[in-house]
């Protein structure tokens, strides 16, 4: 099952998700890259002997590949947050597993300036059992530069992230702890060193859920996602164009 999707340079594409061989098996994680007439170049599947699954992948700086999941642990099951770098060819280059609670997980990833990366996504750690938004940067050899936990007495789940110019990065959080309805949208602007310069919410009365970003040419934020707050149905796309700090 595909996850996500991104472009390479040569008019290719990489396919990250999760498969199966059989439907006895724990799923794998799987990294696939197509060449621009859709061709399989190469295939790599990665995980333990649970479930394991990556929900986002990215082209970095230096030509590497970040990508970000889950992965179950052995001895329990829990799920830990994941992030792994692999080279252009498909090689595994290093991978991390980090817990605070008994369901983590990646759900995107960005690259930094410095070839680094920016994993953002969830943990269940908070003391309240309520799930925190968790970011964490990495340099290119996988050491962690910083982290943040983004919480408040609801849920906050990170789902998206985007590089907004070289000092800068944007978020976008889906939260029952602020706003109008069940669940709002929360963008969060940060630096970085992962001080956070600004954060803006919408929606309105029921469910507003945020699921991918992107920066415009002229510096403006595009968040997409879906509303029950309005629309024709139960659940209607929903696009916001906003300013350089989140500004309708």
């Amino acid at each position: 099952r595909a996850r996500s999707i991104t472009a390479t340079v040569d008019g290719g594409s990489l396919v990250a998700g999760f498969t199966t061989a059989t439907a006895a098996e724990e799923p794998d994680a799987v990294l696939i890259r197509l060449n621009s007439r859709g061709e399989l170049v190469w295939q790599k599947k990665v995980g333990s002997a649970g479930h394991d699954g990556l929900f986002d992948v990215t082209l970095l700086t230096d030509g590497s590949i970040g990508a970000v999941g889950y992965t179950q642990r052995s001895a329990s099951p829990g799920y830990d947050f994941w992030v792994l770098r692999f080279a252009s060819g498909g090689n595994l280059l290093w991978q991390k597993q980090l817990r605070k609670g008994r369901l983590d997980a990646a759900t995107a990833v960005i690259p930094t300036p410095e070839e680094g990366l920016l994993a953002v996504g969830v943990t269940s750690a908070d003391s309240f059992g309520q799930d925190d938004a968790w970011i964490l940067h990495f340099d290119n050899q996988g050491q962690l530069i910083w982290e943040r936990i983004i919480g408040g007495e609801g849920q906050q789940k990170a789902w998206a992230a985007a590089r907004h110019d070289f000092r800068t990065m944007v978020v976008a959080i889906a939260t029952t702890s602020t706003g109008e309805g069940s669940t709002d949208a929360q963008l969060i602007g940060i630096d970085n060193t992962g001080r956070v310069l600004w954060r803006r919410v919408y929606g309105h009365k029921l469910w507003d859920r945020p699921t991918s970003l992107a920066i415009g040419s002229a510096g403006e934020i595009i968040l997409g996602g879906y509303t029950t707050s309005s629309g024709a149905g139960y659940e209607d796309f929903w696009v916001l164009r906003l300013n350089a700090e989140g500004g309708l």
